[in-house]
């Protein structure tokens, strides 16, 4: 959906009194202003006081949406609301340029105007549970608004579950229906604050150490994860330097996996989680701990059971068992000396 609504605007603002027309150009950014300016910006540069500015755009928005105006800018107002009736009537501003497909940061000011300006569109402020957001079904924004703070509430309930999108979408699905509120998923997550998308594709509350990932250890843990498999430090560095969007250095990820213990070397430059089964330890540290809690192994048996923590060729298994003095060989199978 296309909208040509920067000249029809223009042509509008051209309408209003010379303050007016200031204020607003101004305030969202338009004409001659690279970007929007603050209350008490536009007061100081004006010489009037930052409430005298706020009454200004004020009665400014309101002479938009009347007589001349109004008639001037009535196809821009309607082919927004086209755009509204795509998502159930509910968007933030960006959702709603993108609708649009506006095509330059110019533009999605003038179409930020227009949502101010427009009565059909009702603004829902930003508090601790969603983000500002506009809607054209002035009676559920309230509703809306609480229903977040409601999903909000089950999810601080279960901060250490991770769901995947299909769950999230089933639990936004009928917590909205028993509310009667018909409403994209994707809108209420784009509104949260408290609920956010993991590098995976998975969601949860937003302080989950494994939506939102700090260092190059949490990106490494989560990685490895997701594998299921140990992996090469240097291809874990390439993944994060790929999820995280920065430049990675394989030594920085390395150190990081040395000196935290949530990572094992399992053998051959390669690391797994603690977490997943894989014990601490040296070769014969591991072995040892085989033997003591499985008694007497045939070679095989030894091999099967160790390649479960390690990836070690046979041959260096097989050196270690014969040349360290720690094992002893029997009838054909392996025990602890002493």
């Amino acid at each position: 959906m296309q909208l040509s609504y920067t000249k029809a605007v223009d042509k509008v603002l051209a309408l209003l009194p010379g303050n007016y027309k200031k204020v607003l150009e101004m305030r969202y950014g338009l004409a001659k202003y690279p970007s929007p300016y603050k209350l008490q910006e536009i007061g100081d540069k004006m010489g009037i006081t930052r409430e005298r500015v706020r009454q200004i755009q004020k009665n400014a928005i309101e002479k938009l949406s009347k007589d001349k105006c109004f008639s001037g800018l009535s196809s821009s107002f309607q082919k927004l609301e086209q755009a509204f009736s795509t998502c159930n009537g509910i968007a933030t501003h960006g959702h709603v340029c993108s609708i649009i497909k506006t095509k330059t940061k110019k533009d999605e000011k003038y179409i930020h105007l227009l949502l101010d300006a427009g009565k059909q569109f009702h603004e829902v402020k930003e508090n601790e549970d969603h983000f500002n957001f506009f809607t054209t079904q002035h009676s559920h924004a309230k509703n809306l608004s609480q229903m977040i703070g409601q999903l909000h509430t089950m999810i601080d309930a279960q901060k250490d579950k991770i769901l995947t999108q299909n769950e999230m979408y089933k639990l936004i699905t009928e917590n909205f229906k028993k509310n009667n509120v018909a409403v994209s998923s994707d809108i209420v997550l784009s509104l949260s604050k408290k609920i956010k998308k993991s590098h995976f594709n998975e969601w949860g509350h937003a302080d989950h150490n494994e939506i939102t990932l700090g260092n190059v250890g949490d990106y490494m843990r989560v990685i490895l994860r997701h594998a299921k498999a140990p992996m090469h430090y240097s291809d874990l560095a390439k993944q994060v330097q790929k999820y995280s969007n920065k430049k990675i250095k394989i030594q920085t990820c390395l150190n990081e996996l040395i000196r935290n213990k949530t990572f094992v070397l399992v053998g051959r430059g390669k690391y797994a989680l603690s977490s997943d089964g894989y014990r601490p330890g040296t070769t014969k540290e591991i072995l040892t701990l085989i033997l003591k809690e499985k008694g007497l192994l045939t070679r095989k048996q030894i091999i099967k059971e160790i390649s479960k923590e390690r990836d070690l060729k046979e041959g260096t298994i097989k050196q270690i068992l014969i040349r360290d003095k720690t094992f002893h060989f029997l009838n054909g199978k392996y025990a602890l000396r002493g």
